[in-house]
């Protein structure tokens, strides 16, 4: 077995070992999704929006942000531990922990989104006729994943308590998501917020995510802009997760 598939097996059996991380995975993504579709499916409906399609994203993002959360949880526990001064005896490169730190992320994330496009697809979730589009949206929940799980990584790194700062990086980060479009559309929004709100790096990348699943007209300009916010967020975020594992072996 490399290296590299070494660092995912572990970090994925860790996963699956850790009982109270596995049933957040399997059943909080589902209970908000399940919450949030019997509270607001009503009131935007007035708006001709089918709550089901439109609530999915933002539910995968909870599914993103909970993996992202435990993920820099572990990589925290694991310098305070002593792991990566173990690891850099072995001349394991910075390139191959961060790797295998987000394959085993992207299992967890593939684990519990799962059980929410289930339950997704029960309350009515649906995506228009096409592969690719099916296709374009994993694609942007793959882009997604990275970002937040490697973001959240390398910046727990950062912090001279990397546990205390993982945990309140994911506080942080909630609020951030509630400040987007991921659980109310845009035309529900009063017009003094609604200018601010639909410009947040994750409300352009939500409405792409939508206009791909119902199949509906893009929008140019908010499909530009969402292209622009994941490249630059994906780069950034592996690039600081790799210099904060290299700024440890200086």
């Amino acid at each position: 077995m490399n290296t590299l598939t070494a660092l995912w097996n572990r970090g994925t059996v860790r996963f699956l070992r850790n009982r109270a991380a596995l049933i957040s995975a399997l059943f909080v993504p589902g209970i908000f999704l399940t919450c949030f579709y019997s509270v607001f499916s009503d009131a935007t409906a007035i708006f001709g929006v089918d709550y089901a399609t439109f609530l999915y994203p933002a539910a995968m993002m909870q599914v993103i942000v909970f993996a992202a959360g435990g993920s820099a949880l572990d990589v925290a526990l694991d310098r305070e531990n002593g792991i990566h001064s173990r690891l850099a005896t072995l001349s394991v490169s910075p390139g191959r922990i961060v790797a295998g730190r987000l394959l085993a992320d992207i299992t967890r994330i593939l684990i519990s989104g799962g059980v929410v496009t289930v339950i997704g697809v029960l309350l009515g979730t649906r995506v228009h006729d096409g592969i690719w589009r099916f296709g374009a949206v994993a694609l942007i929940f793959l882009l997604l994943s990275l970002t937040f799980c490697a973001g959240f990584c390398g910046l727990s790194l950062l912090g001279r308590k990397p546990t205390s700062t993982a945990l309140l990086i994911q506080s942080l980060v909630m609020p951030f998501i509630l400040f987007s479009t991921a659980f109310i559309p845009a035309e529900a929004m009063s017009s003094t917020v609604r200018p601010v709100i639909t410009h947040m790096p994750l409300s352009p990348i939500l409405d792409t995510v939508r206009a791909l699943m119902t199949g509906s007209g893009f929008d140019r300009g908010t499909a530009i802009e969402a292209a622009a916010w994941l490249i630059a967020l994906t780069v950034a975020a592996i690039a600081g997760f790799s210099a904060a594992f290299s700024r440890e072996r200086t």
